[in-house]
């Protein structure tokens, strides 16, 4: 009997520079090299069958990402496909662990953002970015299927934390996510750039989690 199953993975260094669409090529070619009992879709042209609930920006390292396949065979092991995966998964691509699927992509409602910044100048960044920060009003313009809208993202974003660490600047983010309404980070990035005159601060952004409605974490 077939059984839907959601692979958690992280996709890290170099990795994070591969596109969404090439990273679907791309599972779908490690997949074809294991033997994964996996369903392919019927008519002309099969393919496996493959859905990422909430797909990574490129340039973004994320820690426990998703992706969906269907197996024909529910008794086959979920650790083995684990196990398969990290045999031909490319550098910087993990499978973390494998479970049946517990929560619809519907009620992904937030995200944790690890967003790590450069500056000659931390404690100076650090209070820019704790004022920013506190501001009711950061007015963006937001693309989305309908076009481009101006929205105030302040109310979707949460600063959790700033703090320096190895000479440089962490600040941990809530955001609104999911398929309904995202933000992405860079939208408060460009912002605060602007505001503060900045040009290239940005080293790294990772998405440690997405959450529930409640705050707890999406399954």
């Amino acid at each position: 009997m077939s059984i839907n199953i959601r692979i958690f993975f992280e996709k890290k260094g170099r990795a994070k520079y591969i596109s969404h669409l090439d990273i679907t090529r791309c599972f779908s070619r490690a997949i074809r090299r294991t033997d994964i009992p996996v369903w392919h879709t019927e008519g002309f042209n099969p393919r496996i069958y493959m859905t990422f609930p909430l797909p990574l920006p490129l340039g973004f390292e994320g820690e426990r990402e998703t992706f969906d396949i269907r197996l024909t065979d529910d008794t086959y092991p979920p650790e083995k496909v684990k196990t398969e995966l990290n045999k031909v998964f490319p550098e910087g691509i993990k499978a973390i662990s494998v479970q049946t699927i517990v929560d619809d992509l519907t009620t992904i409602e937030k995200a944790i953002y690890t967003i790590t910044l450069k500056s000659n100048d931390i404690k100076k960044l650090e209070e820019e970015v704790k004022s920013f920060s506190q501001k009711t009003d950061i007015t963006v313009e937001k693309k989305s299927k309908k076009g481009i809208k101006t929205v105030n993202i302040a109310p979707d974003i949460e600063v959790q934390e700033i703090y320096a660490e190895n000479n440089l600047l962490k600040v941990k983010a809530l955001m609104s996510a999911g398929i309904n309404y995202n933000i992405n980070p860079n939208l408060w990035l460009n912002a605060f750039m602007a505001e503060y005159g900045y040009d290239d601060i940005v080293l790294n952004v990772t998405r440690n989690f997405v959450l529930r409605a409640d705050g707890t974490e999406w399954e």
